[in-house]
């Protein structure tokens, strides 16, 4: 009886860590795409990242993680464009994000796309 028992044991530990594990993967964390994001979430993670008492580690992540999806954009618009010009002259990564930054603080209701692509436009690059 004892040996049928512990037979049993590790189908069980595995069947309660599916159920507890189906429970936590139940739950809606979908983010849309970073292209797909408004500029009002592009500033308010950088708000969250900067105030000290809700700083938190994730906050800074998230807007290190904007910040590279920005840069990789940019980088594959510029390669896709290579041969006509080179949309990142005289553009460091500081002048891109705070481009993107200061142009998402004043047009809330556009994308992140609409921030890179605007930039472009006022520098007279065509992409």
């Amino acid at each position: 009886m004892r040996q049928s028992r512990l037979f049993f044991m590790p189908f069980l530990a595995v069947a309660a860590f599916l159920a507890l594990a189906g429970n936590v993967c139940a739950q809606n964390t979908s983010k849309p795409l970073m292209g797909a994001q408004t500029c009002q979430r592009w500033t308010q993670s950088i708000k969250e990242a900067e105030d000290e008492k809700t700083g938190l580690m994730s906050s800074r992540f998230t807007v290190m993680a904007n910040q590279n999806w920005v840069f990789g954009y940019a980088s594959g618009l510029n390669a896709a464009t290579a041969q006509k010009n080179n949309l990142l002259e005289d553009l460091d990564q500081q002048t891109l994000s705070d481009w993107v930054s200061q142009y998402c603080e004043t047009n809330p209701e556009k994308s992140v796309t609409d921030a890179i692509h605007e930039l472009f436009r006022r520098l007279g690059r065509k992409i």
